[in-house]
């Protein structure tokens, strides 16, 4: 069974909680990110910020916050979190259960050591399967979109 450490981008990039989401949004552009996991002062893991909660207003909110907004008021505090050891498909079970886009790798002390998002999981989805098992299932049709009805 393949373990995170098998999938995980390595050595992610974070950013402090004292950051601004313009600092942030500049960071997610560069580096054509779509999350960015959030790290105190020791560098443990305090929240997630993907590229949605950055693009403005939601439900909750009529405005877009300000350039200078804190990064802390803007990101997820309650982050699902997984240990480099743990199944891939327990991740991906868990990514679906919860709709979330990407799960961060902590080692022991809550350090970010890696992150799984859904695309590394289709890589591997992709990788691990022959390819002439992916044509059958084509032929079966499990491939094809299908459109709404």
């Amino acid at each position: 069974m393949p373990r995170a450490d098998d999938v995980m981008t390595a050595n992610p990039i974070t950013i402090p909680a004292t950051a601004t989401l313009e600092e942030a949004t500049r960071v997610m552009i560069h580096l054509a990110m779509r999350h960015l996991l959030v790290v105190d002062d020791d560098g443990r893991l305090l929240g997630i910020v993907s590229d949605r909660d950055l693009r403005g207003p939601t439900r909750a909110r009529t405005a877009p916050p300000a350039p200078s907004t804190p990064i802390a008021d803007l990101m997820t505090r309650a982050v699902i979190t997984a240990s480099p050891d743990e199944d891939i498909h327990a991740i991906a079970k868990l990514m679906l259960a919860r709709s979330i886009g990407a799960v961060p790798i902590v080692d022991r002390a809550d350090h970010p050591i890696g992150i799984i998002s859904y695309v590394d999981v289709l890589r591997r989805i992709v990788a691990d399967r022959d390819p002439e098992d992916a044509l059958d299932a084509m032929d079966r049709d499990e491939l094809v979109a299908h459109p709404a009805k």
